[in-house]
């Protein structure tokens, strides 16, 4: 079988611009190359919507792969924290090497996939319960750093689940930028 080619698709996102929202259709996996992003939940409560942040992932991270593993829509929203460039592995491509793998493998992958799925639901519940009633998520780390007389390192802050007042998306705004020599997928 002759090995199919793609092109590169790498996109730039300024701090604070939506990449993708919750319920919107799937396009692609997203890398990151450079930069932060918040991967969050929008729930409804008496003062309003607030976000619900799961984690925020750096270089090296991946996300956007759940919804293209189980066909679904998207199940969370992804806000910039940085300006982050991110390589998009656009649906063709994965459906082409996911063809690749033994049909077990696809259906282990989406038993995962949906048992995440209901362990995300729950936990952002469980964090607006805790919210509700004043209370916050307790970080380990931070009793850690506080013992061995230190402060909180920075990049473990980043990563520390929040909930917040949730922000108008800025999505569409720019959609994200085309990086010089590449090619942008249209979303």
């Amino acid at each position: 079988m002759a090995t199919k080619l793609f092109k590169k698709v790498v996109r730039a996102y300024a701090s604070g611009e939506i990449i993708f929202t919750e319920g919107a259709e799937v396009d692609g996996i997203y890398s990151v190359q450079s930069g932060r992003v918040s991967v969050f939940k929008t729930k409804a409560t008496p003062q309003g919507p607030v976000d619900i942040e799961l984690v925020q992932l750096g270089p090296g991270s991946m996300f956007g792969e759940m919804g293209m593993l189980d066909q679904t829509r998207r199940d969370a929203s992804v806000r910039a924290v940085d300006f982050t460039e991110v390589l998009i592995i656009t649906k063709d491509m994965f459906e082409n090497q996911l063809a690749m793998l033994p049909s077990w493998i696809v259906n282990f992958i989406k038993i995962l996939i949906s048992r995440l799925r209901i362990t995300n639901e729950r936990l952002a519940a469980a964090m607006q319960l805790l919210e509700a009633n004043g209370l916050k998520l307790e970080d380990k780390s931070d009793k850690a750093a506080a013992k061995a007389g230190g402060d909180k390192p920075a990049e473990k802050a980043a990563e520390k689940p929040a909930v917040k007042p949730a922000e108008k998306p800025t999505e569409g705004k720019s959609g994200g930028q085309a990086v010089a020599g590449t090619e942008a997928p249209v979303i």
